[in-house]
């Protein structure tokens, strides 16, 4: 179980293709992009947006399943992600996450000390790109904190985090 700061980030695919993006993208869409972003309570009814910290979506795929979010740079969504960095006017911190345009945008930040606070569902600027991955910054130090403290809540394991993003979207519409 990860007990290094990176543990703390959860990565969903977003697909390319199929029935989702083409919901996402509409009957005449030619992309999607996301508006605001907002965790909802998971399928099993826990609410989780009380253990998200920031949320990022990236224009690369998610690292491979199973990684710690090894870098390989350019061949993945980690590539363009950093924990820890210098904060404008604040200094620097090694508990924020950090994107590099124009690869990410961030969609919710809820540590102050990280930048410019983003809540849920608060509206911002496009990203100009189609999101292959999301990233989910944990508001723990580390994996193994979160499990500790699943346990004393009493919360199955076998149920996932974070399940639940609402994601309201832009469609690019294709005009002749």
């Amino acid at each position: 179980m990860g007990e290094d700061g990176f543990s703390r980030v959860l990565w969903f695919d977003v697909p390319r293709n199929g029935s989702l993006a083409e919901s996402l993208r509409g009957e005449n869409g030619v992309a999607w992009q996301p508006h605001s972003v907002r965790v909802l309570k998971s399928q099993s009814g826990f609410e989780d947006e009380f253990i998200v910290e920031s949320i990022h979506v990236i224009d690369a795929p998610c690292p491979p399943t199973g990684t710690t979010g090894a870098h390989v740079y350019g061949r993945n969504a980690r590539s363009f992600l950093t924990l820890g960095g210098q904060v404008e006017g604040k200094g620097t911190n090694p508990n924020c996450l950090y994107g590099e345009l124009p690869h990410v945008r961030t969609h919710l930040q809820l540590a102050e000390e990280c930048g410019t606070t983003i809540v849920a569902a608060e509206p911002i600027t496009s990203a100009g790109f189609e999101p292959e991955c999301v990233a989910v910054l944990l508001a723990v130090p580390s994996r193994r904190e979160l499990f500790n403290r699943l346990m004393a809540q009493g919360r199955p394991l076998a149920h996932p985090l974070c399940d639940t993003l609402t994601i309201k979207h832009l469609t690019d519409q294709f005009r002749h």
